[in-house]
């Protein structure tokens, strides 16, 4: 494959193409050999529709007579592609699913087909590489003159295989190149220098989710585009001195998943109703998991595999969703490993606006199966240096100043650029098993909650060490409530960032009028009470 690639490089003319048959799919010797051409014509192959399956493999559009995988090369990635394009011919061997193989303007299709009768040759045209690129070479004068449009798309949808077949190779197709693609991630993956605001150095994972949104987004596997800097963006500032970010994006208030209504926010999973098991493939940007390696043992949950995919409805450019362990179907209720799984995605990335969420239900979350959010707005918020103050007899538990928008909480990790790697993971633990003490309660006392994952530092602190802070807002049920036309106020918000859905709102925004509106998730003063003498004792 390498060197097929490479050919059709070298050569460099405009309409030349390689080609191969396997047997049964019309080679006619058994020495493993390519076809190539120049064929001075545009064939329908070399500007084809093509839908995204997952990763970088996408599949033909569907009024194409005859369904094929292709992926897409450069002179960058040809030792890549040839990899995974071995690997899919693999899977069809495998399968004795016989193929034919077309290379053509930055293209590589893979036609899975039917065993073809080379005993019988046609006296106008056999269907292997060539024909099912769009061309015909007819034998015969009387076939030539009597060739239409027609017979060819009958002649190429002669070849396709049973649909039970294909689904099987798709499904195959599919799990090798979400497998192929997947992150595993260790603690030599964490940056450990000052993250810093501005896209112009990123790390390994930063570049991984950027380039398999943006690859979705062009895919238009997105309900609306989100380019970068789409949407415009202005700060308001509230009476206390935070800052806080508008983003207009009035596509989101009328194209996102309807929120999920249920009784209590203990509802268990039902696979009945939708869960992101239930996307389709082409929403998955890729597997991840950690390995383990440099990282506290016997508690990252090193065989639990987790799902990065894009949120179809995003807030803004780079909205991605992680479900947690996606097999075991976990309920929205914040797990350690789901907490562990947030701060080791704030640990990877060199990007200062990139943040991590967590909706429970009856605060905002749409779908009752365990997954977090991420942004990534490349500008402070007041509440990523917000204070705290010491709280209890645990040092980790800290509660917010009064200036915060939502009195809350803040479990402060140092990072790794101001403790040592062992430091930092002994901390982690300890805020993990507090975390879930306090999630716990909550659980017990039908206590909403919402999360947000920040890099900053702490005010209220004697030392300005950078921090990876995650921030808990304990607040009032949402349940019943109707979306704002302003803003519905979730993880995002209140931390600061607000995705605006109509101008109006927008344009009169001030850092006050979105603080009142935060202001409707407060806990009333009998529960406030109760959460604030559990969190002294925790």
């Amino acid at each position: 494959m390498i060197l097929a690639f490479e050919t059709f490089f070298l050569v460099g003319k405009k309409h030349f193409r390689m080609m191969y048959n396997s047997l049964l799919g019309w080679a006619s010797v058994n020495h493993l050999h390519f076809h190539c051409y120049a064929f001075n014509h545009e064939l329908v192959l070399d500007k084809l529709k093509l839908t995204l399956l997952a990763g970088d493999v996408f599949k033909t559009d569907p009024k194409y007579p005859l369904p094929a995988f292709v992926i897409k090369f450069d002179k960058e990635n040809i030792e890549k592609v040839a990899e995974k394009v071995a690997a899919i011919t693999d899977i069809l061997h495998e399968l004795d699913v016989a193929h034919n193989m077309v290379i053509t303007s930055g293209r590589c299709y893979i036609f899975p087909r039917k065993h073809a009768d080379t005993s019988i040759v046609s006296q106008c045209v056999d269907p292997a590489c060539v024909e099912l690129s769009g061309q015909f070479p007819c034998k015969a004068e009387e076939e030539w003159t009597k060739m239409t449009a027609a017979k060819a798309v009958e002649m190429i949808a002669s070849v396709r295989i049973e649909s039970d077949l294909f689904a099987r190779v798709e499904k195959a197709i599919l799990e090798f190149s979400l497998q192929h693609g997947a992150l595993l991630y260790s603690a030599e993956d964490f940056v450990t220098e000052r993250v810093e605001f501005g896209l112009e150095r990123l790390s390994v994972f930063d570049r991984r989710v950027i380039d398999a949104f943006d690859a979705a987004d062009k895919a238009s596997v997105l309900r609306y585009s989100q380019e970068k800097g789409c949407n415009p963006i202005r700060e308001v500032t509230t009476s206390k001195g935070l800052t806080m970010v508008a983003e207009f994006n009035h596509h989101r208030g009328f194209n996102k998943r309807a929120r999920v209504e249920v009784p209590t926010i203990n509802q268990p999973f039902d696979a009945a109703k939708f869960h992101f098991n239930k996307i389709a493939p082409k929403e998955v940007l890729f597997r991840f998991r950690s390995s383990g390696k440099g990282l506290l043992a016997g508690k990252r949950g090193i065989e639990a595999h987790h799902l990065a995919i894009v949120n179809i409805s995003p807030i803004n450019w780079c909205h991605c969703l992680y479900v947690i362990e996606p097999e075991k179907c976990l309920p929205q209720r914040i797990t350690m490993e789901a907490v562990r799984v947030g701060f080791d995605l704030m640990r990877m990335t060199r990007a200062q606006g990139f943040r991590v969420m967590f909706n429970s239900l009856w605060a905002w979350a749409s779908v009752n199966h365990l997954h977090l959010h991420s942004m990534c707005v490349d500008k402070p918020f007041g509440m990523d240096t917000c204070p705290s103050l010491s709280w209890g007899s645990s040092e980790p538990v800290r509660k917010l100043a009064d200036c915060a928008h939502l009195p809350g909480y803040v479990f402060n990790l140092p990072n790794e650029t101001s403790t040592s790697r062992e430091e930092q993971e002994e901390r982690l633990e300890e805020i993990v098993q507090l975390f879930e003490k306090a999630v716990s309660f909550f659980h017990e006392h039908e206590i909403p909650y919402n999360c947000t994952w920040a890099h900053g530092s702490d005010k209220g602190m004697k030392s300005n060490a950078p921090l990876i802070r995650l921030f808990l807002w304990p607040r009032a049920s949402a349940a019943g409530w109707e979306p704002h036309p302003a803003f519905d106020n979730a993880c995002a918000e209140l931390e600061g960032f607000l995705p605006i859905k109509v101008k109006e709102e927008f344009d009169s925004l001030t850092g006050d009028s979105a603080e009142a509106l935060i202001h409707r998730a407060r806990l009333d003063e009998k529960t406030t009470v109760l959460v604030e003498e559990f969190m002294k004792s925790i």
